[in-house]
């Protein structure tokens, strides 16, 4: 269980995670923890907003995406 930050899109049933290369950014729909314990977890929103700009730096075409706690999601699974 991850505790932090992670990004999300606006609807907020989708997080972003990384390819097992550890080149493509994929946007994920949450339907278990499992897939928010593989999602992209920051310990602050400096470092989440930090990579939410690279993203969009170097994938124009991305979707749309917003900081959220955590917790939040784990709520929305149980």
């Amino acid at each position: 269980m991850h505790r932090g930050y992670v990004l999300t899109n606006l609807e907020m049933d989708s997080v972003v995670s990384v390819n097992s290369k550890k080149k493509i950014f994929n946007l994920n729909l949450i339907d278990s923890t499992t897939t928010l314990n593989n999602s992209l977890c920051f310990t602050n929103r400096t470092a989440a907003k930090a990579v939410q700009e690279r993203i969009l730096k170097i994938f124009p075409d991305f979707p749309e995406t917003k900081i959220v706690n955590v917790a939040q999601l784990y709520n929305r699974v149980f």
